[in-house]
């Protein structure tokens, strides 16, 4: 598993990690870079969602992740890293969202600038993730652009 090997200890440093990340490592989608943004949200959703282990934030690189035979941890960041990645590759401009159902972060995702309004892009879990849907009532949001 190809994982950061820098401690996160908060939401600020999580999010400038995924956005690193996503900046420096977005040629790994290069077999990607024809198919359009939501063709390769919709392979993202399908990938299965793994959890990080307690206690432990990693994250991934782009060519690692989208891997279907990928062992390790999948979960919201490392989805959002991989979406990330493709609106650099295809010039759409994004913003990263941290969210909460209570009044604290504990999920991360992208949205993406589409008919002239910022789009939800969670493709997090394959069965609950709906492109422009958010997942649930977020008490608890901000916004890194």
């Amino acid at each position: 598993m190809k994982a950061t090997e820098k401690k996160l200890t908060n939401q600020d440093e999580t999010v400038r990690e995924i956005k690193r990340i996503a900046t420096q490592y977005y040629t790994d989608l290069e077999a990607f870079k024809d198919w359009d943004f939501f063709k390769f949200y919709n392979l993202v959703r399908a990938l299965e969602y793994k959890a990080d282990p307690v206690g432990i934030e990693t994250l991934s690189r782009p060519k690692y992740t989208i891997r279907r035979d990928f062992s390790g941890p999948r979960d919201c960041d490392d989805k959002t890293i991989l979406l990330i990645a493709k609106a650099i590759q295809n010039n759409i401009p994004y913003r990263v969202i941290v969210c909460g159902q209570k009044n604290f972060g504990h999920h991360v995702y992208p949205e993406i600038f589409y008919s002239k309004k910022w789009m939800p892009a969670d493709a997090t879990y394959p069965a609950r993730s709906v492109f422009g849907k958010y997942l649930y009532k977020e008490n608890y949001r901000k916004v890194f652009e």
